[in-house]
Formats: C-alpha cells, structure tokens, sequence
C-alpha cells in the first residue's frame, strides 16, 4: 500500500509539473551551449550558466512543491484522474493513463469497498444518496424511467441523483459479480469544487442522461 501510495504521489506530481515545463521550457536552448574561451566571460559567470542553474532550481523548486500539494489534497487528486479517466479507445496516452488509475488500490478500503455477487440490487428507487460508486471490477446496469445504462470497469455511476440534489430516481443491479468503491458524497462534492474538468464531465453526464431519460422511454445508453 505504502509504495503504491508513493507512486501515485510521484506520478500525480509529474503530470502538475508537466504544466509548468510547458510553460517555462521554450526558451532561448542554443544560447546555452558553447565553451569559454581566452578573454571571454568565465563560464560560471555567464548569462547561459546562471540560466541554467536559475532552471535546474525552478524545476526543483516546482517538482517538490507539486510533490507536496499532492501529498495534501492525496484523495482529492486521485478521484479527480479517476474520474476524468479517458475512455479506451482515446488512444495510446489515454491507455496508459488508465493502467496507472484504474485500480486505486490506495483509496481502498474495507469501509468504502464492497463485493456485489451478479444479480444483486446496488441501490434501489427513492433511497437517499449518500454516495457514489466507482467500479474496481465487473460490471452495473442502471434503470431510470425504462432507459437502461450500463457501466463497466473504470467507470462511475450513480452520481445523477447526487447532482440534481434528489433522492434514487432508479435502481443500480450488478450484471456480473462486482467490486465496487463507495465514494461519500461529500467526497465527491470537494472534488467537483476542485476540479473544473471533473465539474464539466459530471455536467455533460448530467445533460447526457436527462436527454436520454426524458427523449424516450426504452433503450440502452452505454
């Protein structure tokens, strides 16, 4: 758990300091070469060395103060990369990035996460939301006003009642034998404060489920 913790730490602190390196890196890189030579300024002294030592602090400065932001806001970042998580057929950056979040074996644990055999009801119409569910492994079918959503691994659901601020329009069965993450509800508030990406996802989540529950009465929405 300890070195799985870590990693993520890492790789959450890479992908911030990335967004600095776009910024910061195009600069003038063929002033920096070159030699000193007899009556020139000392190396040590010139404007592309002192560049250079001016980046290497910056980029060290940066990397440990992501590093420590990661560490603060931990859960935080790791539901907002879940849920933002690109779909598999996004390409070959989006696979990875997957493989790396897909399992958050760090934010698991034997409160939030349960085991849901194939058949069982998940949740039912008219209960009270008090989380969202994210799926570590098989898969869920969801029914609101006879439209039909299926999920599957590295996906959320259950959030549209969380975000209309209503009690279970519909129910949640698991088709397959599950494992499930329970994500509280003021959890998922902090995240969709935080992160404008998740907040633009869960919206056109939103949009899209309303369109579909409402433009019809039978279907299936993958």
């Amino acid at each position: 758990m300890y070195s799985a913790g870590m990693s993520t730490y890492l790789v959450l602190s890479i992908l911030g300091l990335g967004r600095y390196m776009f910024l910061w890196w195009p600069m003038q890189v063929d002033s920096v070469g070159g030699t000193s030579s007899a009556g020139s300024e000392p190396r040590c002294t010139s404007p592309s060395y002192l560049l250079i030592i001016f980046l290497s602090f910056f980029v060290s400065f940066m990397f440990f103060a992501q590093l420590l932001f990661s560490i603060q806001f931990y859960k935080t970042l790791l539901l907002g990369e879940l849920y933002t998580l690109p779909a598999w057929e996004d390409g070959f950056i989006g696979s990875i990035r997957r493989s790396l979040f897909i399992t958050p074996s760090a934010i698991m644990t034997k409160e939030n996460t349960i085991i849901v055999e194939a058949g069982k009801t998940i949740f039912s119409e008219n209960e009270n939301v008090d989380c969202v569910y994210y799926i570590i492994f098989g898969s869920v079918c969801e029914v609101r006003n006879g439209v039909k959503t299926l999920h599957y691994k590295g996906t959320f659901f259950g959030e549209f009642e969380f975000l209309l601020n209503i009690n279970r329009f519909g129910s949640a069965t698991a088709i397959t034998d599950c494992q499930i993450v329970k994500i509280k509800t003021d959890e998922f508030n902090r995240l969709l404060n935080s992160n404008p990406d998740a907040t633009s996802k869960a919206m056109s989540t939103l949009s899209t489920y309303t369109a579909k529950i409402y433009g019809r009465n039978n279907g299936i929405l993958l």
